[in-house]
């Protein structure tokens, strides 16, 4: 589906490369928690995983729909610009998880020994989620654009 709405494969793989980061904070989170691997904490990690693909399309997005003004020169400063005009969409995504979250989570108001460890993994995996996208994602971004606009001035005939 991303690579129908973007039309290439490459922003599609920059999107979906923040999965694996998503994956290992939910891991760790429950081990520092000390909860184990339970169906709804793998619940909890499938909830992430679409709250951080949101994150990084809402992020790619806008780097794809000013992408006529990138050049070579500005490339660091289009990126940076970019990743500014998302950061307030990406940090009420997370702050409204967070703290709706949070009190499942601890317990606050009664305790649930099922829901508990999936509350854990989606609150404190948006805020792992929200570091890694802010980061991972315009600095894939900047990589790919670089290689791409480095190749597009090589000499076409080659003969």
């Amino acid at each position: 589906m991303l690579v129908l709405l973007f039309d290439r494969i490459r922003e599609s793989l920059i999107v979906l490369s923040v999965i694996p980061f998503g994956i290992s904070g939910a891991l760790f989170i429950l081990f520092i928690h000390g909860q184990v691997l339970s169906f709804f904490a793998i619940i909890g990690m499938i909830v992430l995983i679409g709250i951080m693909v949101n994150n990084s399309l809402v992020l790619v997005w806008r780097f794809m729909e000013n992408e006529s003004q990138c050049t070579r020169e500005n490339l660091v400063d289009f990126v940076i610009s970019g990743t500014q005009d998302r950061v307030r969409p990406i940090l009420l995504t997370t702050m409204t998880t967070v703290a709706g979250l949070i009190p499942l989570a601890y317990g606050l108001g009664g305790y649930d020994n099922y829901m508990s460890p999936m509350a854990l993994v989606v609150g404190w995996g948006c805020v792992i989620s929200m570091v890694v996208t802010l980061m991972v994602i315009p600095s894939l971004y900047l990589l790919v654009k670089q290689r791409q606009l480095a190749g597009s001035e090589l000499p076409k005939d080659r003969h």
